[in-house]
């Protein structure tokens, strides 16, 4: 009942597609795009900070700067 013998009605397959497709750098430029996009939706509101107005320095207040002694200390102390 079977044969073994090609049918000569039947088509050949189809041979697959090689390379790319098409649409493929499309596709990666939409996908950046809509990334670019959630992360900007998703950024926190910045609030526009502005610095402290400048106070003058009282009278009585110091004007020489302490001297800086450089240490080498590497650890913190662990009280228990």
């Amino acid at each position: 009942m079977f044969s073994n013998a090609s049918n000569s009605n039947s088509a050949p397959p189809p041979a697959p597609a090689e390379g790319k497709p098409p649409g493929s750098l499309a596709l990666v430029v939409l996908t950046l795009g809509l990334l670019a996009a959630l992360v900007w939706a998703m950024a926190p509101v910045r609030p526009k900070f502005e610095p402290a107005p400048l106070r003058l320095v009282p009278s009585g207040c110091p004007k020489d700067l302490p001297d800086f002694v450089p240490s080498d200390a590497t650890e913190i102390p662990v009280s228990i």
